[in-house]
């Protein structure tokens, strides 16, 4: 019976195709052997929009472990996720954990030209075009 801390919530946000199967089991499993609560988008339905049930486990986390990988930025959910993220750092209610997989952190910085600007201004642009043209939002699934 695993013995968990209602107390001790993380939220993991990750892309799933980049960590699932390496650093994302093993993380998960240290983490649960130490009683901690963890919540992921694994359970949710794919193919749709994020919803309020996924945003209450980062809502409901005291920490947020955040895994940048190559392809994370690519993910609308994982961006969503860490706008939530975000807005409960400025709120204090959450703790955020970075780690960078696969990718130097300088990567992660939008300062200069590198993958995650590339991906994050493609995605914006595609949003403003979208908008311009009365077409809703792609619609994703989880990492």
């Amino acid at each position: 019976m695993e013995r968990t801390n209602p107390h001790l919530q993380v939220f993991i946000s990750f892309r799933g195709k980049d960590v699932r199967g390496n650093i994302l089991s093993s993380l998960k499993e240290k983490l649960k052997d130490e009683g901690v609560n963890v919540k992921m988008d694994e359970d949710m339905p794919r193919g749709r929009k994020i919803d309020e049930n996924l945003l209450n486990l980062i809502r409901d986390s005291k920490e947020a472990v955040v895994i940048f990988s190559e392809n994370y930025p690519e993910s609308t959910w994982c961006l969503d996720e860490l706008v939530e993220i975000k807005k409960q750092m400025e709120l204090k209610k959450l703790a955020p954990l970075p780690i960078f997989f696969d990718v130097k952190a300088s990567h992660v910085a939008l300062k200069e030209h590198n993958p995650f600007k590339d991906i994050l201004l493609r995605l914006e642009d595609d949003e403003r075009e979208n908008a311009r043209n009365g077409k809703k939002a792609l619609e994703a699934g989880p990492a």
